[in-house]
């Protein structure tokens, strides 16, 4: 099950993320902050359980 959590993020973060989902031409925000967030855990050497989650390619 999926849970949701809102944040404020400066401006210069929120376009570095724009950024980063159109260079890697992900279909949502969602799925691009997940995607680095899921980054960063594994860079600290933190690990998650697979997601059994399935997107769409344009989901909002």
């Amino acid at each position: 099950m999926d849970t949701r959590k809102i944040v404020s993020v400066p401006i210069e973060l929120a376009e570095a993320i724009a950024d980063f989902r159109f260079g890697e031409r992900i279909g949502t925000e969602a799925e691009a902050i997940r995607r680095l967030i899921e980054a960063g855990l594994h860079a600290k050497g933190l690990t998650i359980k697979p997601s059994t989650r399935k997107t769409s390619p344009v989901e909002e």
